[in-house]
């Protein structure tokens, strides 16, 4: 669905109420992301430097550092996980309440000329569809731009050729998405149609 930028604007305004749960949650986000990258990176320590190199005393530093770690990655992934769930619970509760309202305000010749499946689809199955763009959408892309960029730092830094290949499929993924952006939005509209009927 193509959304210009004063819509856009204003739905992110919608979500300043529950700003605290949303910055704590990607503060806890952006600490966590990293977190889930590190056991790779102690594997190949351990077979580069402890098994190659025959340090040995390096091995049960490493695993306990990569415990650690593990644990506070997964420790904050939950924080973050129900912070934003409690954004989102709030947000479709007060936004249903807002359009509850509104619809008590209208006539009831306004009512009856419209039907009881569309003002029921607008009020549930919408702005569910609303919440799940806004919190979902936002903080899945947030979550994975945060670990691809990591990803791709580490694969650079580790051999730059294999990081440059990554990209390859990414453009390929880019135009498959363009070409079937509309055919998408097609079915959300007919589904949403079915749905009030």
């Amino acid at each position: 669905m193509d959304i210009n930028r004063s819509s856009l604007k204003r739905m992110l305004g919608e979500l300043s109420p529950y700003r605290f749960e949303l910055i704590t949650g990607a503060v806890c986000l952006f600490i966590s992301a990293p977190g889930r990258l590190f056991h790779p990176l102690v594997w190949m320590f351990v077979i580069d430097r402890v098994i190659g190199q025959e340090q040995t005393d390096l091995l049960v530093p490493a695993l306990v550092t990569m415990i650690i770690v593990q644990a506070l990655s997964l420790a904050l992934n939950a924080a973050q996980g129900r912070l934003f769930e409690q954004a989102g619970q709030k947000f479709i509760r007060d936004l249903r309440n807002r359009v509850f309202r509104k619809l008590n305000r209208q006539s009831s010749g306004y009512l009856h000329n419209q039907r009881l499946g569309d003002l029921t689809s607008r009020a549930i199955s919408d702005i569910q569809t609303v919440q799940g763009s806004l919190i979902g959408g936002i903080t899945s892309l947030c979550d994975e731009l945060v670990t691809f960029v990591f990803v791709i730092a580490i694969i650079v830094k580790i051999n730059w050729m294999i990081g440059d290949f990554v990209h390859l499929p990414l453009a390929l993924t880019y135009v498959v998405m363009r070409h079937y952006k509309h055919r998408l939005k097609g079915y959300y509209q007919q589904a949403s149609r079915g749905l009030a009927r």
